[in-house]
């Protein structure tokens, strides 16, 4: 009786056990599924991640390149009269400078008294450059002219902006020269004298205004409106 019994027990809990593997196979197969969907999401959330981190490390390097261009990026160069920083693609410029002319006269007189001298005829300032390849600037101030004494005398001479977007006809706004006489365009640096011909007393000299123009190696063209 008690091997019948035993047996019976043996049978009973192999039955039990027998009966439970299907849940065990159930539970280890939703568990699977469980870690293998914690997976593909942390493996999406680590690609993410990286997109993330890498379009930071892009958008870091455009701001320093704006912030803090490379020094290789803006060249110096003198010429003597002026000196200028101008960016590699020549789209960004600026230029200072400036001239000193000075006249001086002394007479061995005969009959007459001629008195002697010196006086700085021209002393620029000069500033000019690019901005975003289509547009000049230029500002320039006579100091010599605003000490002269003369209420008439304008220290600020050239102070204009100038698009030249439309290729061989720049288009200039501000204080600059009107367009009238060869010896008034001519600039100080190229005249025979330090003092201009008598035809430049007839010129209308810098005023503030609008004027377009043109110019080939033999001739040039300029129209405009002044104040």
């Amino acid at each position: 009786m008690k091997t019948y019994n035993l047996q019976f027990k043996r049978t009973a809990l192999t039955l039990a056990l027998a009966g439970l593997v299907p849940f065990y196979a159930q539970a280890d197969a939703a568990t699977d599924q469980r870690i293998q969907a914690l997976e593909n999401e942390l493996h999406a959330l680590k690609q993410q991640l990286e997109r993330q981190s890498s379009k930071l490390e892009s958008t870091t390097v455009e701001v320093n390149a704006l912030a803090f261009p490379p020094a290789d990026k803006v060249g110096v160069k003198g010429d003597g009269k002026s000196l200028k920083f101008e960016t590699d693609d020549k789209a960004y410029s600026f230029q200072v400078g400036g001239r000193v002319q000075t006249d001086a006269a002394f007479y061995d007189p005969d009959k007459n008294a001629i008195g002697d001298g010196t006086k700085i005829r021209r002393a620029f300032l000069d500033v000019r450059g690019i901005i975003a390849s289509d547009w000049n600037y230029r500002f320039q101030y006579d100091l010599a002219r605003a000490n002269s004494g003369d209420s008439s005398a304008r220290g600020v001479r050239d102070a204009y902006l100038q698009y030249t977007g439309l290729g061989p006809y720049p288009i200039t706004i501000g204080s600059h020269k009107e367009y009238l006489g060869l010896e008034h365009l001519t600039s100080g640096l190229y005249t025979t004298f330090i003092e201009r011909g008598v035809t430049d007393l007839f010129s209308a000299d810098r005023h503030i205004g609008l004027g377009i123009g043109t110019y080939r190696p033999n001739w040039t063209a300029n129209i405009g409106i002044f104040g």
